[in-house]
């Protein structure tokens, strides 16, 4: 749980500052907002205890490791292995 709570706190800034970039251009906030309604209503948030305890079905992963791709780009395995480091935790598992 401390290890969660440490990665949630490193990379909600890093999201945040990288959705901002990616939403800069109109195509960038057109292809963030296609990705997240076509994909999510939101109800992964109904359930946020099996999200973090490994409930969640591989297609609800996999949608949100697109998203991510999405938001991060080329950058998300330098980010992945940044927060691994400072964190302690896996890479795989950030």
């Amino acid at each position: 749980e401390d290890q969660t709570a440490d990665v949630l706190s490193m990379a909600m800034p890093l999201l945040m500052g990288a959705m901002k970039k990616n939403v800069s251009t109109p195509d960038g906030a057109q292809g963030l907002m296609s990705a997240l309604s076509s994909k999510h209503s939101g109800g992964i948030l109904d359930d946020l205890g099996g999200l973090f305890g490994g409930g969640v079905d591989a297609e609800v992963k996999r949608d949100g490791a697109g998203i991510l791709g999405h938001i991060l780009g080329s950058k998300q395995p330098a980010v992945e292995s940044a927060l691994s480091q400072k964190s302690g935790m896996d890479a795989s598992s950030v």
